[in-house]
């Protein structure tokens, strides 16, 4: 009996302990996946409302996947994305995974972006990325498409963010910057400037990605899926309203 007693005592004493083991997979069931991304309005911002933080938080939910956005230096959010450190990375330009090859490119678009020169000089004529090469020009570290294509100009400052970058304009350290219309757009209404104009010829439109680490490349065919379900269902629409399209009102 009292053999039988101990054994009881040792089947629930199993039970306990294998439920303290297994209960949490079903607790904890949640994929919750991290992001990074620039703080770089109003694309994402520091509240995480920003268009690609609406449309990527709307995009990986419809696949039962929560995010957390990471804010970053341009080429920091792209190494350690590479790297596998963390699951994603919001839109870049095509072509990103010649040179970042974990990094798997997303087929289906999240938008079209200009790159622009920005300039307190009036009389500018800038239509291409050879035009620049008389200036002093500001870029942000980390942005591909503009180490890739300003060469031989008069001078080349690299910055951080895009405060720093119209900090340098403003502060008359160079002569242009080359940066993205809409987020330009939102640091010279956030910053008051009024010396800053557009040149409005785009130096370069082109379709942005997200790209995810080749370890969720099982997940591709559903992103790519899910956004433009996005695109048709009019959600997309809906958040770029609420985030871009007011940016065209004084």
């Amino acid at each position: 009996m009292k053999k039988r007693s101990l054994l009881k005592q040792a089947l629930a004493l199993w039970l306990i302990f294998s439920g303290l083991i297994f209960a949490p997979s079903f607790a904890f069931s949640e994929t919750r996946f991290v992001i990074n991304s620039e703080n770089f309005p109003p694309f994402s911002n520091s509240a995480r409302t920003g268009f690609e933080d609406l449309i990527a938080k709307e995009l990986y939910g419809r696949l039962g996947i929560s995010i957390r956005i990471n804010h970053l230096p341009a080429e920091r959010a792209l190494r350690v994305a590479n790297e596998g450190v963390e699951d994603g990375i919001l839109s870049r330009i095509g072509g990103m995974t010649k040179n970042y090859p974990n990094l798997i490119q997303l087929d289906e678009p999240t938008l079209v972006r200009e790159f622009i020169a920005f300039s307190k000089k009036k009389d500018l004529k800038i239509s291409g990325w050879e035009d620049l090469k008389p200036y002093n020009v500001g870029i942000i570290t980390g942005w591909k498409i503009m180490e890739w294509n300003i060469k031989d100009v008069k001078s080349l400052t690299r910055v951080k963010d895009a405060k720093n970058l119209f900090k340098l304009l403003v502060n008359d350290r160079v002569d242009i910057i080359a940066f993205a219309r809409w987020p330009g757009l939102q640091q010279i209404k956030d910053l008051g400037l009024k010396t800053v104009r557009v040149i409005e010829n785009p130096l370069a439109t082109k379709e942005m990605f997200f790209y995810v680490h080749k370890k969720h490349k099982k997940l591709i065919p559903q992103l790519n899926a899910a956004l433009r379900a996005m695109k048709r269902d009019g959600t997309y629409q809906k958040i770029y309203a609420r985030t871009v399209s007011q940016l065209l009102t004084p």
